[in-house]
C-alpha cells in the first residue's frame, strides 16, 4: 500500500511536469501517462511519449518507464528489458551510491537519463554514458566499479563470470559484517586486506547504510544464482 510520503511526492513531481499526468493508481501502484520533456537552458529540445509505473515498493522497486510512440527499438542494445521497459541502471548499485532516493531524485536523474542517451543515440549514433554489457553480465560489472574489483576481459565466459561473481559476494561478505586486516583481500590480489580495499569499503560502509548494503548482497546472491543456470 502506498505511504502518503511517497504519494504526495509523486504527485508534486507530475504536477511539476505539465506533460506528464497520473491517469490510474491503486494500493500497489501509479500509473503516469504524456510526454518526458527534455530541456536546457535554450528551453525542450525533445519529448517522448511514456509510460511510467511507480510501485508502492519504490525506491527498491525502480519505476517501469516505457517509450510508447515506437522511436525506442524495445531490446537490449537500446538499453530495454526483455519486457519493454527502460534498464535505468544497475538498480541496487545505484541506490547504494546515490544518498537521495526520492522520486524527484529519479526523474530527474536515471529516467532524464535514459530519454537523453535514447534522444543523442538517435541523432549521432553514440551512447554517451558508455556501455555497460547487457543483463546480468552488466549488473556484475557495476557492482565490480562499485567495490573496485575489476571485470574479467572475457566476462561472458562462464569460469571468468563465476570468478568474478564470487570475488563480489566476498566483498560484500566484508562489506556488510567486517573483516580482520591481516587476512588476505576478498579481491584475490594477495595482498592483506588492510592493504588493499580496506580504506575503500571503509569509505562505502560510512556513505552507504546498511539497509542498501543489505539490498546490494540479496540482489548479488540473486545474480550468482544467474550465472549458475547459463549454459
Amino acid at each position: 500500500m502506498f505511504e502518503s510520503k511517497l504519494w504526495k511526492e509523486i504527485n508534486e513531481v507530475v504536477s511539476k511536469r505539465k506533460t506528464l499526468e497520473i491517469i490510474d493508481f491503486d494500493d500497489d501502484s501509479v500509473l503516469i501517462e504524456g510526454v518526458f520533456e527534455l530541456s536546457d537552458s535554450a528551453g525542450v529540445f525533445d519529448a517522448f511519449d511514456t509510460t511510467i509505473k511507480v510501485s508502492s515498493s519504490f525506491p527498491w522497486k525502480y519505476p517501469r518507464v516505457f517509450e510508447t510512440s515506437g522511436r525506442v527499438i524495445r531490446d537490449a542494445h537500446h538499453h530495454c528489458m526483455p519486457e519493454g521497459f527502460a534498464c535505468l541502471s544497475s538498480w541496487p548499485v545505484w541506490l547504494a551510491a546515490n544518498d537521495n532516493l526520492s522520486f524527484e531524485a529519479v526523474i530527474n536523474g536515471p529516467i532524464a537519463d535514459w530519454f537523453l542517451s535514447q534522444s543523442i543515440f538517435e541523432r549521432k549514433g553514440e551512447w554517451i554514458y558508455g556501455e555497460l554489457e547487457h543483463g546480468i553480465y552488466g549488473q556484475l560489472q557495476a557492482m565490480g566499479d562499485l567495490l573496485k574489483i575489476e571485470a574479467p576481459i572475457d566476462i561472458k565466459n562462464k569460469l571468468e563470470l563465476l570468478g568474478f561473481s564470487l570475488k563480489i559476494n566476498s566483498g560484500l561478505v566484508v562489506f556488510l559484517e567486517g573483516q580482520k586486516g591481516h587476512i588476505k583481500c576478498f579481491c584475490e590480489s594477495g595482498s592483506r586486506y588492510r592493504d588493499c580495499h580496506r580504506e575503500h569499503i571503509k569509505k562505502l560502509k560510512s556513505d552507504i547504510t546498511f539497509s542498501r548494503r543489505k539490498f546490494l548482497m540479496d540482489h548479488a546472491v540473486w545474480l550468482s544464482k544467474q550465472v549458475n543456470k547459463l549454459p
